[in-house]
């Protein structure tokens, strides 16, 4: 039964997934900015967090580029 439920979360996954291509250096500017979000939450005390926390702090993080430009 999982593997029915996994298998069509895969399939929806899939379809509205889009293959985006980045630069090297976009790809490397995200991965700091991913240890840097990582790192802010565990000197906060936080331990359990959670994928879609460390996003959200990404988009902020981004938008807040985005309007400062």
């Amino acid at each position: 039964m999982q593997n029915a439920e996994q298998q069509q979360m895969n399939q929806g996954n899939a379809e509205g997934a889009k293959k985006v291509k980045i630069s090297f250096e976009e790809f490397r500017k995200l991965s700091f900015m991913i240890i840097s979000i990582m790192k802010d939450f565990e000197r906060s005390g936080e331990e359990n967090v959670r994928q879609g926390d460390i996003v959200d702090r990404m988009v902020q993080k981004i938008e807040l580029e985005g309007t400062e430009r």
